[in-house]
């Protein structure tokens, strides 16, 4: 009965079947019907409306090619009649309307329970809460300002004619199609008449625009614009909501205006006290009945929680203080002493080798980070989304620490996504939109705001400016900022190095920013910089060679790295043979016999290699905008040891904290080592970190009794700062008569007896099974691993 409707509707994200599958509570709700202006006949005729079928075209040839957008209006505008807008303005007043208002309310609910059919629709009405403002609910906003909206726009008369003909053929007699564009000739009137002036230029008399303060004009809007501004001004509205800054805002952050005192405007509330000759009214069956409240959402998605952080919390707030977050006090974090010392350790091994085998903690998107306001107003949406839907919240930050506190908890590697806007450059996250006609509509944009003054906003900015970061534009980090930060915590630490990732993006490269970019460096850091000659130098010698504790000797404490190379910072994608993204899809595979993960050989100087796995989320959009609801690998306490065994140069987290440091420690096992006696010794636990720091006469008694009995060939030598080294072939070992030994040396509990594999640290350069198979004893084995080969050590575990 009902299957006209799911015909109807489109099929995209299963719209149709979810109708068709709740056909039910549709006839329901259609019932309650009966006896309004809603009736089922009405609804069934929509099906053949022919203006109905225009307007659905047009909204279709706008989003399969929103690059003729312009052209695609103007001619819908050209082919109206007053009858023709006469007969869509009856379908919106006596069928569209009142059904909305009795429909809606009671369908969406339905619809929305319905997880088998209904999921994608669910989700897209879920993307609404980006743009209904908080003190209004979603009933009130499709009915009333969305739905009433627009037919009031349209559909209200002024004498005989409706005020959407009568903008129609004035548009179409005063431009061409080859003149008209949407920009110039509808939407920049309403931002560029001075206050004192709307009503006259309302009247389509001449004015002075307020951006490039010439004269203009536009059509004579009359009474009808007091219809059309609650329209306008609901848009306006879900454009401050979502991005936190107006679109008067938005427009006057693109443009340098050439005209002195030149600027965007915000007409429309200058327009609420004019009176025209002509009276204007109000369309039949708009809604009055609607309440427009909406109770306080209690929804807390926990996504920015700190795990065993310890640190004194502020809050961190808005620019005018609308809304706050509670952070970590940039310097308050507290690192245990064992982890600090434990990573310095590590970290010490890794500037001794060479460069390219450096593993060094890193972190992504470093400086979006609520500490510095990015994520702080997701809490506005996030409060009115369902409790029930673990998948869906919003969070645009990717850390919440401080780079001062990123460093201290002992982060090495900083990506600071560097862009210019609000002509200065600033940290934000964007980047292009995948679509050739998207690219071309906002060229055209770009093109038609040109006219006032320099333009340096491009599309490559969306996500930037406009922020989808939670926090107002103008609010974003500057990266001078940021880089004096770090220098900061470099002055403080001055035996300490970072290397600073500037993910430019293409925006530098179009403006031709490169030199101001180097002069924000080098104006920072100075000499502080390994000088890019060094760099082009180990790259000539194939990066054999050369490690970060050289550069430090040499008086250098940051290696700069961006997307090109700069002149002062070298390219990512040049370094150590190229940067390489080894995805968490891989993260628990093994490495095959060519050492190598998805083609990507582990530790060596091919490649630089960098995990990373984004938490950001736009309600039920995963970071690439796709409508999911699964969610990839997090590296966190459990994931990133998988990616650190394999030696990963840059093991990349969200959500840094003192668990995911910890997580990456593969050495010493907490508050290890428990003796300091100078040449003492190590062995390994079964987690492949080492346990027990063994007195040198108690470890020399083991190796005495192992390579005497048991090992040929066998060559131990001590090592400064507590490890040791091991060479040496593997013979068949007398399983029984070992335990023994190291059991009369009372130490069998600090070792492994592994049954099957080792899982130590890195790459094995050997891997055998060592059995007596004559007695069938235990399995066990002894495992000489490669990953600290550069290092010159290795770590012996029976």
């Amino acid at each position: 009965m009902f299957s006209f409707l799911a015909n109807m509707l489109p099929t995209d994200y299963g719209i149709n079947l979810c109708v068709a599958n709740n056909v039910g509570s549709m006839g329901l709700a259609l019932a309650s019907t009966i006896f309004s202006e809603c009736s089922l006949l009405d609804i069934k005729d929509l099906g053949k409306d022919e203006q109905l079928n225009n307007l659905i075209a047009l909204f279709k040839s706008i989003s399969s090619n929103p690059a003729d957008i312009s052209a695609s209006i103007y001619k819908y505008m050209a082919n109206h009649t007053t009858d023709t807008m006469d007969d869509l303005c009856s379908t919106v007043n006596d069928v569209i309307s009142p059904c909305a208002y009795k429909l809606l309310p009671k369908l969406l609910k339905t619809l929305q329970k319905d997880e088998v059919c209904c999921s994608q629709f669910s989700e897209l009405i879920d993307l609404l809460n980006l743009v209904v403002p908080k003190d209004k609910n979603m009933n009130y906003f499709i009915i009333n300002e969305l739905v009433d909206g627009f037919n009031r726009f349209l559909c209200s008369t002024k004498g005989d004619s409706t005020c959407g003909f009568n903008m129609f053929s004035q548009m179409v007699s005063t431009y061409t199609v080859e003149t008209f564009t949407l920009l110039e000739s509808v939407i920049l009137p309403f931002v560029t008449i001075a206050s004192g002036e709307e009503c006259s230029a309302m009247s389509g008399k001449e004015y002075t625009d307020s951006a490039s303060k010439k004269p203009a004009t536009t059509i004579n809007y009359s009474c009808c614009i007091h219809q059309m501004r609650p329209f306008l001004q609901s848009i306006q509205a879900g454009v401050q909501y979502i991005f936190g800054d107006s679109v008067v805002e938005l427009l006057n952050g693109m443009i340098k205006f050439t005209a002195p005192e030149g600027g965007f405007v915000d007409s429309l509330p200058g327009t609420e006290t004019c009176e025209f000759e002509d009276k204007c009214d109000d369309p039949d069956n708009l809604n009055d009945e609607e309440d427009r409240t909406r109770d306080p959402g209690a929804k807390v998605p926990g996504k920015n929680d700190l795990v065993d952080t310890d640190c004194t919390m502020v809050d961190k707030c808005s620019g005018d203080k609308s809304v706050c977050s509670q952070v970590c006090d940039r310097g308050t974090v507290a690192v245990p002493e064992w982890l600090k010392s434990t990573l310095a350790y590590q970290r010490n091994l890794a500037f001794s080798g060479p460069i390219c085998y450096a593993q060094l903690p890193a972190t992504h998107n470093s400086a979006i980070t609520l500490a510095d306001g990015y994520g702080n107003r997701d809490q506005l949406f996030n409060a009115n989304l369902d409790v029930d839907k673990w998948w869906s919240y919003l969070k645009t930050n990717n850390q919440m620490l401080s780079l001062t506190d990123q460093l201290d908890i002992g982060i090495r590697f900083l990506e600071i996504d560097t862009h210019f806007f609000l002509n200065d450059f600033h940290t934000g996250h964007c980047g292009t939109l995948g679509s050739d006609s998207l690219k071309a509509f906002f060229d055209q944009f770009n093109t038609q705001l040109g006219k006032y003054g320099t333009n340096d906003w491009g599309v490559e900015l969306l996500g930037c400016f406009p922020s989808i970061s939670g926090i107002k534009g103008a609010e974003q980090a500057l990266t001078k900022n940021s880089m004096d930060e770090i220098k900061a915590w470099l002055n403080a630490h001055p035996t300490e190095f970072v290397v600073v990732y500037l993910d430019t993006g293409s925006d530098i490269t179009r403006l031709k920013k490169f030199p101001d970019l180097n002069t924000v460096l080098t104006d920072t850091f100075g000499d502080l910089i390994v000088p890019l000659k060094t760099l082009q130098d180990l790259a000539t010698a194939k990066w054999v060679g050369g490690n970060i504790n050289e550069f430090i000797n040499a008086g250098h404490q940051v290696l700069a790295l961006a997307n090109d190379d700069t002149g002062v910072a070298y390219s990512l994608y040049d370094f150590c043979g190229g940067n390489k993204d080894l995805t968490v899809e891989f993260i628990d595979d093994l490495p095959d016999a060519k050492r190598q993960i998805n083609g990507l050989t582990i530790y060596g100087n091919e490649h630089f290699l960098r995990s990373y796995s984004s938490q950001i989320r736009y309600i039920a959009l995963s970071d690439t905008a796709a409508l999911t609801r699964s969610f990839p690998v997090f590296l966190d306490g459990e994931s990133i040891p998988k990616y650190t065994r394999w030696n990963l140069n840059l093991v990349a987290i969200d959500n840094a904290d003192v668990a995911k440091m910890a997580a990456q420690v593969w050495s010493w096992a907490e508050n290890e080592p428990s003796t300091t006696e100078e040449g003492a010794y190590a062995l390994v636990d079964t987690a492949g970190r080492w346990l027990e720091n063994l007195p040198l006469s108690l470890f020399s008694s083991i190796v005495a009794f192992v390579v005497h009995n048991y090992i040929e060939d066998l060559v131990v030598a001590p090592f400064a700062d507590s490890y040791f080294r091991v060479f040496g072939e593997h013979t068949k070992l007398q399983p029984t008569k070992l335990i023994f030994a190291l059991e009369q040396l009372k130490i069998l509990e600090f070792m492994e007896l592994c049954p099957v594999n080792c899982t130590g640290n890195g790459i094995f350069e050997s891997l055998k099974h060592l059995s007596d198979e004559s007695t069938g004893q235990r399995m066990f084995e002894i495992c000489v691993t490669e990953s600290l080969l550069t290092h010159n050590f290795r770590f012996m575990k029976l």
